[in-house]
This record gives structure tokens, sequence and C-alpha cells, in this order.
């Protein structure tokens, strides 16, 4: 049994022990895996977008990016950092994409957790990347507000734990935390913010993220807008880096 696993069946006897009902525990277990599985499709866009970035890092320089993201299969993630020419193509999951880091430059691996060109936003935050393993999710604090989850990574992760604070009305992450190794050290802290509607999905307009690790932080303040078209060579792995976007 792992450590993870050891800690969620901990948890469930605790419950157990709370209630005093095997019954009540799966049907709390069903409550939340139910919320869980509601949350991901929230997070899950379905429609093209674009989202135009201004990036404002802790030393309170500035740049600007573009997020071009496509849900359709194979699902990927584009984004531009303006005075670089730094450009990526992602896939909307925890595999390996590619980047080019330099106008003139050529392809290199990127990692879902890599950060984007000198900020803390990294490609996993672009998708649900938490929604892997609902069995080992448990409450750990409850207002009237909004709920906070603990859920155990997969085997594998750069992480070992997120503890992710949804708005119980909106479905959407407020925070989130991310520990790793003994579950005890939080190296990375998300705040969403200023959500809004993007076609059937709320997305959130301001993103700060704070890298305790390498004590820096950074906001992001993001338009957002459904888009007809990608633009043609967008999302294909051998035409991206060639690509500007305006």
């Amino acid at each position: 049994m792992t450590p993870k696993t050891r800690l969620a069946l901990l948890t469930t006897i605790a419950i157990a022990a709370t209630t005093g009902s095997a019954s009540a525990v799966d049907a709390s277990r069903g409550e939340l895996e139910a919320f869980l599985d509601r949350a991901q499709r929230m997070g899950t866009l379905t429609l093209p977008v674009r989202a135009d970035i201004i990036i404002t890092r802790n030393d309170k320089s500035q740049d600007h990016g573009i997020l071009i993201i496509d849900p359709r299969e194979p699902g990927r993630q584009f984004i531009q950092i303006q005075s670089r020419g730094w450009r990526s193509l992602m896939p909307l999951g925890w595999s390996d994409g590619q980047v080019v880091k330099t106008g003139d430059g050529r392809p290199e691996r990127m990692r879902a957790d890599e950060p984007i060109a000198g900020t803390d936003l990294r490609p996993m935050e672009m998708f649900p990347f938490w929604a892997e393993n609902f069995q080992t999710a448990f409450v750990s604090d409850d207002t009237r507000l909004d709920t906070t989850i603990s859920l155990y990574a997969k085997d594998g992760a750069p992480y070992s734990l997120y503890v992710i604070t949804f708005d119980k009305a909106k479905i959407v992450p407020l925070t989130t935390k991310y520990y790793r190794d003994d579950f005890k050290t939080m190296v990375r802290l998300r705040e969403n913010s200023d959500y809004t509607m993007v076609g059937s999905r709320p997305m959130p307009q301001k993103i700060v993220i704070r890298d305790y690790a390498e004590n820096t932080s950074t906001t992001f303040e993001l338009k957002w807008k459904l888009l007809e078209n990608v633009p043609e060579g967008l999302t294909g792995k051998d035409t991206f880096w060639r690509i500007r976007v305006d």
C-alpha cells in the first residue's frame, strides 16, 4: 500500500468513525466525486478560445502574451510571449510538448510543469490537471460559500498533494496549493479571481501565482474571447514554431 493510498484509507476510516455508518461514507464519497466531476467539466473548454495576457512579474517588469486553446482532438494549447519570440505547443494533459525559446530558434521538448518564459505560469494550469484520482480526495474544510478538497497526485507527478478551494455556487477553483515530497512543504500557490463566462465555461480574468521555492510571483490579467477559427498550422507540431500571432 502506497503512502497516498494509506492516507486516503485513514481518511475514510475517520469519516466512518465520525458518521458511524458505512453507508453515510459511501453517500459522502459519491457526493464528493460528483462535485469534482462537475468541477472538471466546468474547467474543460469545449470551443476554441484566445486570451490576451498582461504579465506582471514581482520585479514590476511586464510582458504580453497570447494563449490559444483548441480543445478539439487532439487538444492543444499555443502560448506566445511577445517580447521574446517564445512560443510553445502543449497538449491539454500531462504529456510533453514543444517550445521555441527565441524568434529564430528550433523546437525543444517542454514538460507540462515547466515555467513559461521566465514567469510562474506552467502549461499544466490550462486544464484540470488535478482530475486524476478522485478516490484519494477528501474534504479538508467546508463553509457556506466554499469547500476545500485535498487530492493526492498520481504517482510520477511533480507534486504530491493539491489542496483546492472551490466556490460552491460557481464550481470553480479559487485557490490551489501545491505540495511536494512530504505533504508538508507547500511550494506553489495559485489564486484565481474575476471569473467570466467564455462560451459555456467560466474562466478567470486574473491569476496570481506564487512560487515559494524560487521566491517569485507573477500576475496574469487575461482578456478572453471565443474563436471561430484557429489560425492554420498553429496547433501542428511541425508548423507552430514558424507562426507569430498578432
